[in-house]
């Protein structure tokens, strides 16, 4: 493969489909009022449990101001509560709501009919390969 059709690759294709995944995702979490990156911090938080800040930021590879733009807005709409690190009281430990709690199993739902729409495309030996061709990439 020639240094320019990897160019082109990595600088037009890939950023084309992560904006047209990000339209899709947001188009079908909308009607439950959540934004992508607040789904992948409930997700998160699902899974891993009360986490600080800067946990969520490594664990999502975000910016740490992407992540507190992202924990302000919830907080704000009633997502995450924050609470003092019982094992660090410099630092906030952040929790989902009941809410957040509520909402995770429909936002859950409407990614991963996104994801299913994206997945046919592919067979299964086309899918494995590709993600071991993104983890190569981003190793």
């Amino acid at each position: 493969m020639s240094d320019s059709s990897f160019s082109d690759l990595l600088l037009r294709s890939v950023p084309a489909l992560n904006r047209q995944l990000s339209r899709e995702l947001a188009f079908a979490l909308r009607p439950l009022r959540v934004s992508h990156a607040q789904y992948l911090v409930i997700d998160l938080l699902l899974q891993k449990g009360d986490l600080p800040p800067r946990k969520i930021s490594e664990a999502l590879l975000l910016d740490q101001s992407t992540v507190v733009s992202t924990l302000t807005r919830m907080e704000r709409d009633e997502l995450i509560t924050r609470a003092e690190d019982p094992a660090d009281g410099r630092s906030v430990l952040i929790q989902l709501t009941k809410r957040s709690r509520e909402l995770a199993g429909d936002s859950r739902q409407a990614v991963g009919e996104v994801a299913q729409s994206y997945s046919q495309k592919l067979s299964r030996s086309e899918f494995n390969e590709l993600e071991r061709l993104l983890e190569k990439l981003l190793d």
